[in-house]
Order: C-alpha cells, then sequence, then structure tokens
C-alpha cells in the first residue's frame, strides 16, 4: 500500500507528472484499473490533458499500442463522482441526493415552520434567496464534521452571546433538517464520502478475514487499483471528508499518489510537523496539504517533479519575481513578453485577434497552443465573437453556461414575474421576447409598440378590449386578436399559479403548462418548441445555446418533478416559487465543446493556468480583477468563521483570508504558464493592474504598447478587411500628413482592390463622420429652414445632430410624461396669463389705470387662477397630461403649483426697472411684421432662414427692451457657452427683437425658472419665517440675466450670429463627429440625456469629448482678475475686431439698416 507526495512548482508539471505515470501504468498493467481524481470544474480539462499525453506516448516504439488499448479502464473524476461511481457497484443509494436547490427549499421550508425558535434566522426566512446563503453555510459545516450538537455547546461568554445563538440556531437547523428529511424519505440523507469511507473500511476488513462476500465482492479491483490525485493544494486544502476518504483509500489501494504545488524549501518545512509554517504565499495551500496529509498518513513518501517545459527565462523570471515579491531587473531582451494599453476594448481585442492570426501564419504556431484569458469576462464577452470573426477565427469559449441564461428559463421567470409583478411591462417584454412565445419578432414589436403607445402596462389594461378600438387606434383589432392568441393563455396559467398556495401543486400547474404550451419534441405540446429552437442553433452553428437549451428542459423537469412529490407538501408563494426554480436552473449549468481540435482556447483567470500554453495573452488586467478579486463573504463573516474555529477547536476555511492566497496562487500559475510568450493588456482609462509596474521594474528591456497608432504591418490590420479600411484611410485628405511611402502602398492595395475605392473619402476614425457635400445639397436644399436650438445642439454633439435632424430617428411614442409636455403645459400657462395681463394693460389708459391693472392681478387668488389657466392649457396643448385624467391629477396638481408661484413671482416683478411686458409667446418668421432673419451663401446659392418663438420680451419707457425665456430646469446664464456657440439662444433672441424692432434698444437677455421652489426657514433667525420665506423665494425667482450694457449686447448678438454662421458652414459640409462637447468646469455634457445612446457608438466609459476650451483670460493691465462675464465680453470684442470690414456678423449692414429681408450675407 503504497502513499506518495508529489511537489513541484508548476501545476501543469504536476499534471504531465501524473498523466505520464497513468499512462506508463497502462501500458504495464493494461487491465489494471485507474482513477484519476480531480476538482469538478476542472473534470474536461483533465481529460483533454490526459487524452494529449497519452496520444504523445502512444508514437514512442515502447508503447507497442497498449495504452490506446487501456483507456477504458481509466477513469477522470471528482470526489463526488468517484463516491457515486464506487457505491453504484453496490447497489448504490435508496435515494437520489439532495442537489443545492433541494436543499435551499428544506431549508426554507424548517424556517417557515417553526419561526418561533429561530429569533436570528427567521426574519430572513421569508425570501428563497436567503435560503441558499445559509445552505452554504450548512455545506461547510457537513464537509468539516462541525456538528449540530457542536454548534449548540458553544459558550456564550467564551464568545460573543450573539454569535452563540447564531451557531445554536444553526445546530437547530441541521437538526431539523435530517428530521424532515427522514419523514419525507424523498432524498438520501448519508453524505457520499462519509458513506464511502464506511464501504471502503468494510472491504478492507472482510478481506483480512477471506473472500469478499456479495455485494462487496465487486469492489475486489480496489486492492489493485492506483489512484492520483490532482489539482488540489493549490487553491484550497482538503477537507476532512476528503482528507479521511484518502487515508482510507491508502490502506486498501496499491498505490495512491497525491500531487501539490509547493516549491523543495516549502515541502520539506512542512513534512516536519515541528518546523516553522511560514512559505511563500503562492505555496500556502500545498505546505497546508503536506502537513496535513503528513498527519494523517505519517509513513507518506514525498517526492519532487522537476520541471517539465522549457519556458524563455524572461517569463521564468518574471514569474518568479511576482512569487518571491522580488525586484530584481532581469538583463536580457526579454522578447517574449510585452506589455499593451489601449482606448477601448474593441481596439484590444483587434490587436490580440491580430496578432493570434500572426503567429500562427508567420511563425509556426497552432492555434490550440494559445490561450486567452479574460480578467474580467463580462465586459468583453459581447465584442470577443465580433472581433475575432472578422479575422477569420473561431475560438473556443471554455466556461460553464448556466441553465438559468437560457431562452426557457427566461421565458419561465418571466411568466412567474407577471403574478408576481401584476404584468408589469418589463415582465412582459421579457416574456414575449424569450423566443418560446409562439409570436414572431415582428409580431412582438408591434406589441410592444402599442402597448408603449397607449399605456397598457398592467394586465387590466392589457385585456380590456376597449383600448384596442378602432377609433382609439386602426391597428388596435389586429393586436387585439394577437393579444387573445399569445397572452390570454398566459393569463390563465399565471392565475392558477397565483391562486394555488401549495408547493407541489404549483410544480403539478407550470409542468403541465409547459408540457402543452411549450413541448420538449414535435410529438408534445404546440409543435415542440425546444426542438424547433435547438435545431435552428445547431444549424446556425451555436451548438452550445443548443446545448444547454435542452439541458435547461431536462434540468427544469426535473426539478418539478421533485417539487410536486413530498418535499413540495408546503406553502410558498409565486416569488419564492420562482427564487426555487432559478436557483435551481442557476446551481446546474451545461458545458461548452470544443469544434475543432485546433482552436484558440478563451477562459477567465479560475481556469487560466489549468492547461499548458506555448502563449498566453492576458486580457483587461485591471488592479479590481487581477491579481486579486473582492470576494463575498456570506452569511458568515470571516471573524465569525475565526470564533467558530476557536471555538471548537477545529480547522474551519475562513474565505477571505483563503480567498487572498487562492488569488496570488492563480496569479502566479498564469503568469508561469505560458513557455514562450506572454502578453498583458489593459484600458488607457482603467487602473492597471500591478502586473505592469512589474513588468516594468523586473524586466525593464521588455516591449510596451501604449496605444500603438495603426501601421500597415501592425497586427489590428491582419484581417482584409481592416488592412483595405486602413488603405482606404491613408489616400484620404485626413491622411494628408502620413508618410508618403506608407500612403503609396496603400493606393498600390486599394488598386488591387476596387471595390474599395468608394471608401477613399472614408475618415479613417469611425467616430469621424463625413456625408458628402453633393448628398447634404440634396438633403438640405439651396434655401433650408432651422431654429436656434437645433444650432445648439449641433454644437454640443454633431452626431445628435444627425441622428435627430439628418436620418430622422426618434423614440417610440410612450403613453407617459415627458418633461417637454408639461413644460409646453407650463409655457401655455404663463402665456395665457401674461396675454391677460398685455390686453390689460393695453386698454388702460393713464399711469392710474395701468397700477390699477396691476394691482388688481398682485390680489388674486393665485392658486384658483392658476387652476383656470392649466383647463385652459390643457384645451389647447393636445399630450399624454392633458388627455389622460390619471396624469392630470398627477403631473398636473404639480404644474399648478409651479404656475401659482410662477405668476405670484411675475406679476410681483413687474415694473422693477420700469419694464412691463409686452409681447408673450412673440413669433419670428411669421408674415412681414415679424420676418425671419436669413444667413446667406451667394456665392453657393444657399441660405438659411431662421424662425422662433420667443417666450416673452419686456419694454421700458426709454425704449429699450429685455427679453426673458421661461426655463423649468435650473437654467443659469453660462458665458462659456454663449461664447463657444453651445448655448446662443439669449443673443440671437436679442438679433431677432431688435431686426424686428430696429428703434428699439436691448437692455438685457436671461431666463425665468418657473418652479415651486421649497424655501428653509432657520427660526432661531432674527426675521419672522413668513418674512424669511417671502426673501427666499424672490431670490429663487430674480431674473437671471447677462446683465451687459447696451452696447455689449449688441456684440454679443452679433458675435453669435457669428457662431451660427460657422455652425451652419460645418452642417451643409457634412461633418457629423461622434465627438459630444465636454465642459470640463460644469461637468456637463450632451451624453447626460442623450436619446441615441445606443446607437452612436462610444464607450460610455471613455466617450471621445471635445473639451471646452476656458475663457481666454485678457490682461487689463491692473492685476484684478476678470470675471467671466468681463471675459467674455473682451473676447467678443476682440473676435469681432478681426473681422474684415465692420467687425461684425453682418458683412455690409446692421439690423436697424437691412432691406427687410435680414439677410446676412458674407
Amino acid at each position: 500500500m503504497a502513499f506518495r507526495i508529489l511537489h513541484g512548482e508548476r501545476a501543469g508539471d504536476l499534471t504531465d507528472a501524473c498523466m505520464e505515470e497513468i499512462c506508463n501504468e497502462a501500458l504495464l498493467w493494461p487491465n489494471k484499473r485507474a482513477f484519476l481524481i480531480v476538482p469538478e470544474q476542472t473534470k474536461a480539462d483533465m481529460e483533454r490533458r490526459y487524452l494529449e499525453i497519452r496520444q504523445k506516448l502512444s508514437r514512442s516504439p515502447e508503447s507497442g499500442g497498449g495504452i490506446d488499448e487501456a483507456l477504458m479502464i481509466v477513469d477522470v473524476l471528482s470526489f463526488h463522482r468517484f463516491a457515486h461511481r464506487v457505491l453504484a457497484e453496490i447497489g448504490g443509494t435508496a435515494h437520489d441526493l439532495p442537489d443545492a436547490a433541494m436543499q435551499s427549499l428544506l431549508i426554507h421550508r424548517v424556517l417557515n415552520e417553526g419561526k418561533d425558535d429561530f429569533s436570528v434566522l427567521s426574519p430572513i426566512s421569508q425570501r428563497f434567496g436567503f435560503a441558499s446563503r445559509i445552505q452554504n453555510v450548512l455545506e461547510d459545516f457537513y464537509r468539516y464534521d462541525i456538528t449540530p450538537e457542536m454548534l449548540e455547546n458553544i459558550d456564550e461568554e467564551a464568545s460573543r452571546p450573539l454569535f452563540a445563538r447564531k451557531m445554536r440556531e444553526l445546530g437547530l437547523l441541521m437538526k431539523r433538517l435530517d428530521e424532515l428529511t427522514e419523514r419525507l424519505d424523498c432524498c438520501e440523507r448519508a453524505r457520499p464520502l462519509p458513506k464511502l469511507c464506511s464501504v471502503v473500511d468494510e472491504v478492507r476488513k472482510a478481506r483480512n478475514n477471506g473472500p469478499l462476500p456479495w455485494p462487496l465482492n465487486r469492489l475486489e479491483y480496489l486492492s489493485e487499483a492506483s489512484i492520483w490525485i490532482n489539482g488540489f493544494g493549490q487553491t484550497r486544502n482538503f477537507t476532512p471528508e476528503e482528507t479521511e476518504l484518502i487515508r482510507r483509500l491508502s490502506s486498501l489501494c496499491a498505490k495512491v499518489t497525491v500531487s501539490v504545488c509547493a516549491d523543495r524549501e516549502t515541502a520539506n518545512r512542512f513534512s516536519d510537523s515541528g518546523a516553522c509554517e511560514n512559505c511563500a504565499d503562492g505555496f500556502y495551500f500545498g505546505g497546508q496539504t503536506i502537513r496535513l496529509l503528513k498527519e494523517a498518513i505519517p509513513g507518506a513518501e514525498i517526492i519532487g517533479v522537476g520541471t517539465g517545459a522549457e519556458t524563455v527565462p524572461e517569463i521564468r523570471h518574471l514569474s518568479r519575481s511576482f512569487l518571491r515579491r522580488e525586484r530584481k531587473p532581469f538583463a536580457g531582451s526579454a522578447e517574449g513578453v510585452t506589455s499593451m494599453l489601449f482606448a477601448s476594448t474593441t481596439e484590444e481585442l483587434s490587436y490580440i485577434a491580430g496578432k493570434i492570426r500572426e503567429l500562427v501564419l508567420l511563425h509556426d504556431y497552432r492555434y490550440k497552443d494559445i490561450t486567452v484569458v479574460l480578467c474580467d469576462p463580462e465586459s468583453y464577452r459581447s465584442n470577443l465573437h465580433a472581433v475575432f470573426s472578422e479575422f477569420g477565427m473561431d475560438p473556443f469559449l471554455d466556461k460553464r453556461r448556466k441553465l438559468s441564461d437560457t431562452a426557457l428559463m427566461r421565458f419561465v421567470t418571466a411568466l412567474l414575474d407577471l403574478g408576481v409583478n401584476g404584468w408589469s411591462y418589463d415582465s412582459l417584454m421579457r416574456c414575449l421576447k424569450s423566443g418560446i412565445c409562439h409570436i414572431s419578432r415582428e409580431q412582438s414589436d408591434k406589441l410592444e409598440n402599442y402597448f408603449l403607445r397607449h399605456g397598457l402596462f398592467k394586465g387590466f389594461r392589457i385585456f380590456d378590449e376597449k383600448n384596442y378600438a378602432t377609433g382609439k387606434d386602426t391597428e388596435g383589432p389586429e393586436v387585439f386578436r394577437e393579444v387573445e392568441r399569445v397572452l390570454l393563455p398566459l393569463r390563465e396559467a399565471v392565475r392558477g399559479l397565483s391562486a394555488e398556495p401549495r408547493c407541489d401543486r404549483k410544480a403539478g400547474l407550470l409542468s403541465a403548462f409547459l408540457i402543452e404550451y411549450v413541448g420538449a419534441d414535435a410529438d408534445s405540446g404546440n409543435g415542440g418548441q425546444i426542438e424547433l429552437l435547438a435545431g435552428e442553433w445547431v444549424e446556425a452553428g451555436d451548438h452550445d445555446a443548443a446545448l444547454a437549451l435542452v439541458a435547461s428542459w431536462n434540468e427544469l423537469t426535473k426539478t418539478l418533478d421533485r417539487l410536486a412529490g413530498p418535499l413540495g407538501d408546503m406553502k410558498i408563494s409565486l416569488l419564492n416559487f420562482r427564487d426555487a426554480l432559478v436557483f435551481a436552473a442557476e446551481a446546474a449549468s451545461a458545458g461548452a465543446i470544443p469544434a475543432f481540435v485546433d482552436q484558440v482556447r478563451i477562459t477567465d483567470v479560475a481556469h487560466g493556468f489549468q492547461r499548458d500554453c506555448k502563449v498566453l495573452f492576458l486580457v483587461g488586467a485591471q488592479r479590481e480583477y487581477f491579481p486579486n478579486t473582492a470576494l463575498s463573504e456570506g452569511f458568515l463573516r470571516g471573524y465569525e468563521r475565526e470564533l467558530l474555529g476557536k471555538s471548537l477547536r477545529v480547522r474551519f476555511p475562513n474565505r477571505a483570508k483563503d480567498g487572498a492566497y487562492a488569488d496570488f496562487f492563480t496569479a502566479y500559475a498564469i503568469l508561469d504558464c505560458p513557455s514562450e510568450k506572454f502578453f498583458v493588456s489593459g484600458l488607457l482609462s482603467k487602473e492597471p493592474s500591478l502586473v505592469f509596474r512589474l513588468i516594468a521594474e523586473c524586466l525593464p528591456n521588455a516591449l510596451l504598447l501604449d496605444n500603438p497608432p495603426k501601421s500597415l504591418h501592425d497586427p489590428r490590420l491582419f484581417s482584409a478587411n481592416a488592412l483595405l479600411r486602413h488603405a482606404a484611410h491613408l489616400c484620404s485628405p485626413d491622411a494628408a500628413n502620413e508618410d508618403p511611402a506608407e500612403r503609396h502602398k496603400a493606393l498600390a492595395l486599394l488598386r488591387m482592390h476596387p471595390e474599395f475605392a468608394c471608401d477613399r473619402d472614408r475618415p479613417g476614425d469611425p467616430f469621424e463622420i463625413v456625408l458628402p457635400g453633393k448628398l447634404m445639397s440634396e438633403l438640405l436644399g439651396s434655401r433650408s429652414k432651422m431654429s436656434v436650438s437645433q444650432i445648439e445642439k449641433y454644437v454640443s454633439c454633431p452626431f445628435q445632430y444627425f441622428a435627430s435632424y439628418i436620418l430622422g430617428l426618434a423614440e417610440r411614442e410612450r403613453f407617459e410624461v415627458d418633461a417637454r409636455e408639461t413644460g409646453s403645459v407650463t409655457h401655455k400657462i404663463m402665456e395665457i396669463a401674461l396675454d391677460e395681463l398685455i390686453e390689460e394693460l393695453g386698454g388702460a389708459s393713464g399711469e392710474d389705470a395701468r397700477e390699477a391693472v396691476l394691482k388688481d392681478f398682485s390680489c388674486r387668488d393665485y392658486q384658483r387662477w392658476a387652476e383656470e389657466l392649466f383647463e385652459k392649457a390643457c384645451a389647447e396643448e393636445k399630450n399624454n397630461v392633458s388627455l389622460d385624467p390619471a396624469l392630470r391629477m398627477g403631473s398636473g396638481q404639480r404644474m399648478i403649483a409651479i404656475a401659482r408661484e410662477s405668476l405670484r413671482a411675475v406679476v410681483g416683478a413687474i415694473g422693477a426697472g420700469g419694464f412691463i411686458p409686452a409681447e408673450a409667446e412673440w413669433s419670428y418668421g411669421e408674415g412681414k411684421k415679424n420676418p425671419p432673419f436669413s444667413i446667406e451663401w451667394p456665392e453657393q446659392g444657399r441660405s438659411v432662414v431662421f424662425k422662433g418663438i420667443i417666450d416673452r420680451v419686456d419694454v421700458n419707457s426709454d425704449g429699450v427692451f429685455r427679453v426673458l425665456d421661461y426655463k423649468t430646469g435650473d437654467k443659469r446664464v453660462n458665458f462659456l457657452h454663449i461664447y463657444s456657440g453651445l448655448s446662443v439662444q439669449l443673443p440671437a433672441y436679442l438679433f431677432a427683437y431688435r431686426f424686428a424692432n430696429p428703434h428699439l434698444m436691448p437692455g438685457d437677455a436671461g431666463y425665468f425658472v418657473l418652479r415651486n421652489p421649497i424655501i428653509r426657514v432657520d427660526p432661531a433667525g432674527g426675521e419672522a419665517p413668513a418674512v424669511s420665506a417671502a426673501l427666499g423665494k424672490s431670490k429663487e425667482f430674480s431674473e437671471r440675466g447677462m446683465k451687459l450694457a447696451s452696447e455689449d449686447l449688441i456684440c454679443s448678438s452679433e458675435h453669435a450670429m457669428l457662431r451660427i454662421r460657422e455652425s451652419c458652414e460645418k452642417i451643409f459640409s457634412g461633418c457629423f463627429p461622434v465627438r459630444p462637447v465636454y465642459d470640463p468646469a460644469g461637468g456637463s455634457h450632451a451624453c447626460t440625456y442623450c436619446e441615441y445612446k445606443s446607437v452612436c457608438g462610444i464607450d460610455p466609459v471613455t466617450p471621445p469629448f471635445s473639451f471646452l476650451k476656458p475663457l481666454p483670460d485678457i490682461d487689463v493691465g491692473d492685476g484684478k482678475k476678470q470675471t467671466d462675464r468681463e471675459r467674455y465680453i473682451s473676447a467678443v470684442r476682440r473676435d469681432l475686431a478681426r473681422i474684415p470690414g465692420q467687425g461684425t456678423a453682418a458683412d455690409t449692414k446692421r439690423p436697424a439698416e437691412t432691406d427687410g429681408t435680414g439677410d446676412l450675407t458674407k
């Protein structure tokens, strides 16, 4: 009975050593059984590696083909699968073992049936999700031999009282679970590893007494079997259950071999029970495992495994430096290590895909020699297949797919959510778009648009036929027929599930519905949706999705059958029933199968080192994800786990502490995994991993690519399309400053591919959108109509203008309160009120009569007046707010309150500075009285006509006017935005009104914010609360004006027209880059509320901003710091002075001198 411990520094060397021993032993004893026990998640990798080693050794002349013949007697298993395999030889178990979902359901049932006994656990017993967290803790108790009696005997005085109560309740829960399991008799109580230990003991004792009796004689092969245990002692130690099984097997089997990752120093130190336990952090678990096994099996033989693969010295130096926490510089060239930083994930993946192609095409590598490790898989997975497909590669994504992510589980989850959330819109759309409902994508989109348009967000609205009347919408009857066909069966199923309180009956109802509505094959249900979808995906080449779908049907059916039995004899809410099904699907997974032998392997950090490779790419190496990641402690915190171990004097895992050691080993193993080349990449916008600094310090000669520009030999151009796109860019006018030799080669390439000639005018930057001038002339015509707000939108983000006004993209019509709709109703209220006031003032004869009018308005009941105005405004403004009674009651009250306070402030401020309202909602561009102003380009035969509405114009007796723009948001004058053309509305309004009224001079322009402010009053202050509130409101409603002299306002308006002209010229040139303007001072940009985020394609984390430059500082000579207002007007005067001629935006005529057309010609 030999027991050996193999130790080595590299996980791959240990795996290969075990595999070679197995193959060589199979050659010598072809009829001897062999087992390789590995962690569950590495089983597929180990099987592949075993086949590779076996194939390699079978080619040698010494094998004689015996290795191939011995394939079927070697099993690669996890501990639990090994236990099931052996126990199955003697009859197995009476019932299936409870899986994670069953255990969680049992916990949920025990906690709800005995709430009074669980004062600590009962508050979390209402949600099924917490039961799964408790189940994880109980699993640790079972694995580490912690019994209910041990937990109940924890002394409150020796530990914390709350902790002791918590442990006692967990012990009571374990007892109640055992009692419930025995009473239900629906699942196995005994755990497989302890049960196998007992069987092994029986076999060993029976052999000592003679021939084995039946059925133990079926396990006779164990005494001659060899067992290798590999993959442990790396990121965790053996549990007590596993340790005890190893000890029992070592006394029965011919040979047991365990491999652990540890260097010679660690192995020697930990093999001596009295020695110090200090070691390198990377070999922490290796040392602990050696110590554990030596204590359990004192006669263990410790054998070192040498380094197998010839790793280049720079990679070995890097991994050793990380392991030893050293920073000694490497003297060589370090050609095998490259660090890379890129601006976006697309650029990063393109470089990696191109580099892989380069290595395969030019350097004789095979795809299977290359591994790509994703540090943050979720952020890269969406672009991964698209990028690799462009480079002609179909990589193998080595991950197990959760069955909860399949179309079937999305449908079932959404179906149950309909009952939980009362037919909410999100749940309904997830159900319709799952792919399981008997409805096409076009039909589901049609239903969605109709529901959005008419606000059908709840069940009572969705199934009310009057909401589909022809008078309401011509598409209504057709949509209702679809509702009856598709949704009525779902409604009946949801009603039945919601009405049934018992879990087993819920399971039966759902199972019957799924068989009828979905069906697994063509002979069941409505044509077998599962079979149809799986067939479609197989034809499309997505075998993994098809496999996961079928597996999810089988798993769901099995779960429902269990819940329909004795286990489900309990009351359960629909929400917890849903959570139980989701948890069961999340606990199960479907593995991925490589489509080809020669494929690039893409995996995550945890699995990246489990297969040796020649080249490794570590992608997305951010500090957040590599080398350390944040771990959830679960229901038991770290200090509670430490306290439990000390109280019971047992070994118990601490996830936080163990996780740190596991992360360190994983990082070391990944750095040490490649034998020839190591690439690490990240994003410029993220904090890089510590590996970048490690490489810079230990390998100073290693190549660093910091967002490298493209050249014709760049790996990112190892795709034909990418190369020709870049060649087209080099031949475009934008690349006039590029290397002439590069441009010459690019031109030659394009001549060889004339189909790309049309792309020469395309900019190299995909965010630089340029339309041909001829196309823009066709789109806009010779005389275009625009508004100032359109120009502001173009300046804030040209692409937003392009999407809105050139493409005409618009969001789907939604039945909801829109800020623009509430704003339009509020504006209409103010317009009606001011029209009434202006009419009364106009009819007053003399100053006394006007004072009487103002006094009458100031004494009005503003609440009643606001309510009357709201009804009038709703009668004129036809939108969701005004048409729907519910919205009028909700949002209407808020608008009435805003109108009440705003009207009070407006009327109270009339007459200040001598200004009296003269116009409300004054429209320019309406007839001869208020003509539009235009900008002309005579040489091009092109002009732009501007029209708009000014909310309010006040005039005083001196012939001075001011314009006011009503805003419902917190809008303030920003001189930097005005100067840059980002906010030119106020000066443009001044220009328009002065153009129509040349006899008046501008006095001011500003914003009046319509709001219902909340004023804070300090009762301890000196003023009365009413006075303090009145002063506060007056400040809130004070005009937010530009506050410039008349001459400066004229200059401001002319400068604004200059900016408008510049923007128009850019629009005519077809220039629409995806470059939103960003103001560093205020942190504002157009992306915040943009409705085109989903189509612009920019990275929201690192958008390609165009940064606003601050207002220029102009030296006034006295050393004083200028205000923004002073800097603005100084800059405006300077800009206007540079214009040839008069120094204004108008070429030859001021607005007061125009001929009535308002032309501003160049």
